[in-house]
């Protein structure tokens, strides 16, 4: 009697996985399995194979909201607002009361710059739900945006806001730029509306962090400058909210400036002319990391190897 050359569970195993791999190499027969397929593609980043496994889904299913909304939301992702719409439109139509459509549908109008569709369909959601902290402030950030503060303050009192619209002369605003969450550029962005602030007539205090203090000790706008454990002192208004920073970024319109926001150390302007006299060669500065505290760090930074062929 010959024995076998290979032992029999060998055999078995290669028999399943020759099965397996016919079984998965077959077309998917239903909407479920092609979607399936789709979010196994979609978590590979395989962004235009998951679109297609999902519009061959809706195709066994065309009212299915799950297919449609996914649908809706890839092709926002991968740039394409058009069809983005195109499904998320059908969705509204079959569910016209849906907070998740229409703040989906929201933002998607607003990637495509279609303001006037990003309007209503905010409005929508608060007619839905008419108190919900979330949605108006989505719809105040909206006006704000369009530099529509009146709107804003006409439609949503603000009792922390009593110096708008008034003079902030002899006012003192507290603004504290001390956020983890924020890097070294979002910190120098915000403190654009400390000197809004001092051109509207009001005194500034400044609340950073002990690596900026060098630099925002040069910025003759600021009157006082502190660092975050430091006792505060007495002020008017605390400017942090995004209502407070939209509403300054639409006064900064009304300001007039001629001068940058930041200054260089006359010393170190002084050493680094010095030291680079003699390299003639051009020089670009290039900011490749975000801050590594936030969700956005692998999106909004670029390795550094990246850089080597410049």
């Amino acid at each position: 009697m010959k024995t076998l050359k290979y032992p029999f569970h060998y055999l078995l195993s290669f028999m399943l996985s020759i099965s397996f791999l016919n079984t998965n190499n077959q077309e998917p027969q239903t909407a479920q399995e092609y979607c399936a397929r789709a979010e196994k593609s979609e978590a590979q980043k395989q962004i235009s194979q998951a679109i297609e496994y999902y519009e061959k889904a809706l195709q066994l299913k065309p009212r299915d909201i799950d297919i449609l909304f996914s649908l809706g939301k890839i092709s926002h992702y991968a740039g394409n607002n058009e069809k983005s719409l195109f499904y998320l439109k059908q969705l509204e139509k079959l569910c016209p009361h849906s907070l998740v459509i229409h703040e989906t549908l929201a933002i998607v109008y607003r990637a495509a710059g279609m303001l006037e569709e990003e309007k209503n369909s905010l409005e929508k959601r608060i007619k839905l739900n008419p108190h919900n902290a979330y949605h108006n402030a989505k719809l105040m950030e909206y006006y704000l945006r369009r530099q529509e503060i009146d709107t804003v303050i006409s439609r949503w009192p603000q009792p922390e806001m009593p110096w708008y619209g008034n003079s902030l002369i002899n006012k003192t605003c507290l603004l504290p730029i001390i956020e983890k969450s924020l890097g070294l550029g979002d910190k120098f962005q915000m403190l654009r509306y400390a000197k809004i602030l001092k051109e509207l007539g009001a005194t500034v205090i400044v609340q950073t962090s002990p690596e900026l203090c060098p630099l925002l000790s040069l910025c003759p706008y600021i009157d006082t400058l502190i660092l975050e454990k430091q006792p505060i002192p007495a002020h008017d208004m605390v400017c942090k909210s995004n209502l407070y920073t939209m509403a300054l970024k639409a006064l900064e319109n009304r300001a007039t400036f001629t001068t940058p926001y930041l200054y260089a150390d006359k010393k170190l302007e002084k050493y680094w002319q010095n030291k680079l006299a003699s390299d003639s060669t051009f020089k670009i500065g290039i900011f490749w990391e975000s801050n590594r505290i936030t969700n956005h760090y692998e999106t909004q930074s670029s390795p550094s190897a990246r850089s080597i062929p410049l």
